[in-house]
């Protein structure tokens, strides 16, 4: 019974190999005897596809294959286990460790040359892994697992279905990461962010029509660009983007208690945030417990929502226009399939890409900015051009019919109670 108890524990039911628990057992006893050795984390790159489309039974079975397959290169110096989800690990002890850690890389990649049938359906499978040696990367169990985590995450992010150890510069990399982690989460906790406001202005009068919300930390000199991939990768991205969006339309409740004219608010919309199952409800309540019309927040989305998960994106984008609020496309013109999405999006704008607004300003006699405006405003949608950094771009969205511009030309993001103090602020256009 005992025998029974201690599989159930330390097996993984469906594949039978030893899991997680079993890993851990067996690599802290290899550590302690001080031998070389190499943990290799291999990730499946495309089976969430494979579970949404033909169903997780189908992809219950590819993994069942996986590991026979695998399994059968194994041997007294070599344990497979499953990670979890489809992640499996490869446990290597030996002393010659190079050539048989590259061995082992090039009989995967042999067994993955064949296309995987299950229910007379051929599949072919790519996967990601990241290696990490013992004792030379580590000799701690939970710092080896993270390192072979990060060389696959880096795999990953270089475009998948390939193989790369862990190094020093990845270490780097990690330590960096994990200091914004901090920073982030002190933010989270001890209310260190704050919104800044950059105006949108009518082209035609000069007059301010509503702003972008653009998150800052109040402590640290820390751009976006720097702290928001963090936030995504680290899980964080969600929270924040809640308090955001609370934050916007608290800040919509107070000029409206003060008596200012509507102004709308756009925030910016994480493609990772399509996970937030509960966002769009969290929105309906903040909008109601505030009593902001919904159609004074406007919230921006990019192409890379839709990379993946793309019928999810769309019906995600299209319950949030059933909230009320307006849909702006930013970014636009820096992805090859953009005019496509204009046909099925419930979009209200398009921000055009300060890249696209250039390279029309150095080329006019093209007419692409002019044309692409036109078919815009054929689709009763509005745009808004950004980037604006001096008087000749002006005039020339002007002469484009731009409805909105903004940019440092009007005014850099500025601290909510500057723009309250400017709110009659109108500018020479």
């Amino acid at each position: 019974m005992n025998t029974n108890i201690n599989f159930s524990i330390e097996y993984d039911y469906l594949t039978n190999l030893p899991n997680r628990i079993g890993l851990i057992s067996k690599l802290k006893r290899i550590l302690s005897k001080n031998q070389d050795g190499a943990v290799i984390l291999l990730d499946l790159d495309n089976y969430k596809f494979i579970n949404n489309t033909f169903g997780h039974s189908h992809g219950d079975l590819i993994l069942k294959e996986i590991a026979d397959r695998i399994i059968n290169i194994t041997d007294d110096a070599l344990t497979l286990f499953r990670f979890g989800g489809d992640e499996f690990l490869i446990l290597i002890e030996y002393h010659d460790l190079e050539s048989r850690v590259l061995c082992v890389i090039d009989k995967i990649y042999n067994i993955f040359h064949q296309p995987f049938k299950v229910n007379g359906i051929e599949k072919q499978i790519q996967f990601s892994m990241g290696i990490a040696a013992f004792p030379h990367d580590s000799i701690d169990f939970n710092q080896l697992i993270i390192f072979a985590e990060t060389a696959m995450y880096k795999v990953k992010e270089s475009g998948k279905n390939n193989h790369v150890f862990f190094s020093q510069s990845m270490h780097d990399e990690l330590n960096g990461k994990l200091e914004i982690e901090y920073i982030l989460k002190d933010a989270l906790k001890n209310n260190g962010f704050k919104l800044v406001y950059q105006p949108q202005v009518d082209s035609e009068t000069g007059t301010i029509v509503g702003y972008e919300a653009l998150l800052r930390l109040k402590n640290h000199f820390m751009s976006p660009i720097q702290f928001i991939p963090i936030a995504e990768e680290f899980g964080m991205i969600k929270t924040i983007g809640r308090w955001v969006t609370k934050e916007a339309i608290s800040q919509l409740r107070l000029w409206k208690n003060a008596g200012l004219e509507d102004r709308f608010i756009s925030i910016n919309f994480s493609s990772k945030q399509i996970c937030d199952e509960g966002y769009i409800d969290f929105l309906n309540e903040t909008l109601h417990d505030f009593d902001v019309e919904p159609n004074l927040l406007e919230i921006e989305i990019t192409e890379s929502i839709l990379i993946e998960e793309k019928y999810q994106s769309i019906s995600f984008i299209n319950r949030l226009k059933d909230s009320g609020v307006c849909i702006a496309l930013d970014d636009f013109g820096t992805g090859y399939s953009s005019i496509n999405y204009l046909t099925y999006l419930p979009l209200t704008k398009i921000k055009l890409d300060k890249s696209l607004i250039d390279k029309s300003f150095l080329n006019p006699e093209s007419k692409l900015l002019e044309n692409i405006i036109t078919l815009i405003k054929n689709l009763n949608l509005k745009i808004t051009a950004e980037g604006i950094e001096n008087r000749l771009q002006l005039d020339y969205l002007k002469t484009c019919k731009c409805d909105l511009v903004q940019g440092y030309f009007f005014s850099r993001p500025k601290e909510v109670l500057e723009i309250t103090e400017n709110w009659n602020l109108t500018y020479l256009i």
